[in-house]
C-alpha cells in the first residue's frame, strides 16, 4: 500500500475525528447538568447516554480491537445509565477515550490496516474500523447538537408543533431511540419526520457551536 496514501487517509480521520470535539464540548458546557440526563421518552437517550456510547465504541473498536487490548464493553449499560456522571466527568472520559484512540490510529501499521478481524460478529479490516470509528462519531455529534439545540431553544428551524411531538416520531436504531441518519441542515432529521418538511434558514442556527 502506499505510504503516502495510509499518511493521508490516518491524517483525514484524525483531522475529521477532532473537527467533532470542540462541537460536543461546547454543547455539553452550554447545557445544565439537569439537562445531561434528560431523555425525550423512556426509548430515547439522553446526551450522557450518547457520551457513554461514544466512549464504549471507540474503546471496543479502536483501543481493543485495532491497538489489541482486551474487551471490557458492557454496552447495554451506556443507554441504561441514567447519571453518575457530571458533565466534566463526561467530557474527561470522552478526550482520554479519544486521545488514546488516535495515538493507536496514528501509529498503526499497514500489516494492521489490511488485517481482518471480527467486532460485535462482524468482520472489519483496520481500515473499515477507522472509517467506522470516523463516521459513528460524526453521526453522533449530530445527535448531540440536536439535543442541545432542543434544551437550549437553539432549534428555531423547526416548528413548534414538530418540537413538541419530535420525541414520540422519531424511529428506533441500533443505538436506541434516536434517527437512523444523521440531523441534517439546520435541525431537520431525516427520515423522522413527514414531508415537506420546511427549509432552513440561510444561516444555521446551530452556527455559535459549530
Amino acid at each position: 500500500m502506499n505510504e503516502q496514501f495510509i499518511e493521508e487517509f490516518i491524517a483525514q480521520a484524525i483531522h475529521r475525528i477532532d473537527e467533532n470535539t470542540p462541537k460536543i464540548v461546547a454543547c455539553v458546557e452550554q447545557l445544565e447538568e439537569i439537562d445531561i440526563w434528560k431523555r425525550p421518552n423512556s426509548h430515547s437517550n439522553s446526551v450522557g447516554n450518547i457520551i457513554l456510547h461514544l466512549c464504549g465504541n471507540i474503546r471496543q473498536y479502536a483501543i481493543s480491537s485495532l491497538g489489541k487490548e482486551k474487551d471490557v464493553r458492557e454496552r447495554d449499560k451506556e443507554f441504561s445509565a441514567d447519571g453518575g456522571y457530571s458533565k466534566s466527568v463526561l467530557l474527561k472520559k470522552l478526550t482520554d477515550t479519544l486521545e488514546e484512540a488516535k495515538n493507536i490510529i496514528q501509529n498503526i501499521t499497514e500489516e494492521e490496516l489490511l488485517r481482518k478481524r471480527k467486532v460485535q460478529g462482524y468482520t472489519h479490516s483496520g481500515i473499515g474500523i477507522i472509517i467506522h470509528v470516523t463516521e459513528h462519531y460524526s453521526y453522533h455529534t449530530g445527535q448531540i447538537i440536536f439535543c442541545h439545540g432542543i434544551a437550549a431553544g437553539l432549534a428555531s428551524s423547526i416548528p413548534d408543533h414538530i418540537i413538541r411531538n419530535l420525541a414520540v416520531r422519531l424511529p428506533s436504531c441500533r443505538a436506541g431511540g434516536w434517527p437512523r441518519r444523521a440531523v441534517r441542515d439546520c435541525g431537520t432529521v431525516c427520515g423522522a419526520l413527514p414531508l415537506p418538511i420546511p427549509r432552513a434558514p440561510p444561516v444555521s442556527p446551530f452556527a455559535r457551536i459549530r
